[in-house]
């Protein structure tokens, strides 16, 4: 599982090499939506999910996206501030719900 979800992130990356790095986000994610979903399998379905995660996790961590902290023009002013895992994973909530399980 972990193997193809690597693949995924290195297809939507464009890259041909696994690095260390990649590696790591590509399991942290799968942790992630087993963890939310709780589940120790993962639906094939899923598999789709975990890889833009596991990306954007990876961007996150390279800095991408983050360059621009504070915006203001005049006497109006916007603060940006990166996401949290947490945040992140909201962004795929209702197709991540379909397979939660409930926990006691």
């Amino acid at each position: 599982m972990k193997e193809q979800i690597k693949a995924k992130m290195l297809l939507l990356l464009g890259e041909g090499e696994v690095s260390p790095l990649l590696a790591l986000f590509a399991e942290r994610s799968l942790e992630m939506v087993q963890a939310y979903c709780n589940r120790t399998d993962l639906p094939p379905e899923l598999e789709n999910v975990c890889a833009e995660l596991g990306l954007a996790l990876y961007k996150r961590e390279q800095g991408e996206g983050t360059d621009l902290k504070r915006l203001q023009e005049g006497k109006i002013s916007v603060e940006f501030f990166p996401e949290t895992g947490e945040e992140k994973i909201t962004r795929w909530q209702d197709e991540l719900n379909r397979f939660r399980k409930v926990g006691w």
